[in-house]
């Protein structure tokens, strides 16, 4: 609901002001607007016509206040307050010419109803990804060759060894050197785990002390 900087408290009589009538005119459309909204107010017109003809500028409106806010409604409704054109905004004045935004280094930035939200432009990796993948290359060989020399916790250290050869195979950007090092950590790794496996039996079964024996 709109609030009018036109009405001012004269608080001389009873009731509350709800609008300020610049002219009869006004006071006529208020009082048949609250007649109709079965608003009580006291209006008369011959009071008021004397008024305005004697030289009175404007006319406080008043009714109770247990009707101010339907009567505000009223209001509104007859003397609807003036619309404020606000400046655009620079992103939305760009996008009305035509021209799309730009943000630092040339990179495109989408404007939305309120913020400029900047999207830095995309950075190509592809040579460090190739560089990351060749060293995790030689680590998961030496995860799957150390696997061999400790028991029990061998075997987890052969299957992420053999986890981790599997990724490298499935890169999209694991280049020819990178592929051949994750084989061979394949095939530490399964003789590791072949490995602990026995081992593990052996105790199982009781044949340990006999194979190290």
């Amino acid at each position: 609901m709109a609030i009018k900087v036109d009405r001012p408290g004269d608080h001389a009589g009873d009731g509350v002001v709800v609008y300020v009538a610049k002219s009869k005119a006004e006071v006529d459309q208020a009082r048949d607007g609250f007649a109709e909204a079965g608003i009580p107010v006291d209006l008369p017109e011959a009071a008021i016509e004397a008024m305005f003809a004697a030289g009175r500028k404007n006319l406080p409106i008043r009714v109770t206040a247990a009707d101010f806010r339907r009567a505000q409604d009223v209001i509104d409704a007859l003397f609807p307050p003036p619309v404020m054109e606000l400046p655009p905004l620079p992103g939305e004045a760009q996008a009305a010419s035509g021209a799309e935004p730009q943000g630092p280094s040339g990179a495109s930035a989408r404007t939305g109803p309120h913020l400029d939200t900047y999207v830095p432009a995309p950075v190509h990796s592809a040579g460090a990804s190739v560089k990351s993948l060749d060293k995790s290359g030689y680590k998961v060989i030496g995860i799957c060759v150390m696997s061999f020399l400790v028991p029990v916790l061998g075997l987890l250290a052969a299957i992420f060894g053999l986890v981790s050869a599997v990724w490298i195979l499935r890169h999209p950007r694991a280049q020819e050197a990178a592929l051949k090092r994750a084989k061979v950590a394949i095939g530490f790794g399964v003789t590791s785990a072949l490995w602990h496996v026995g081992i593990l039996i052996a105790w199982a079964t009781g044949n340990l002390p006999s194979l190290v024996g």
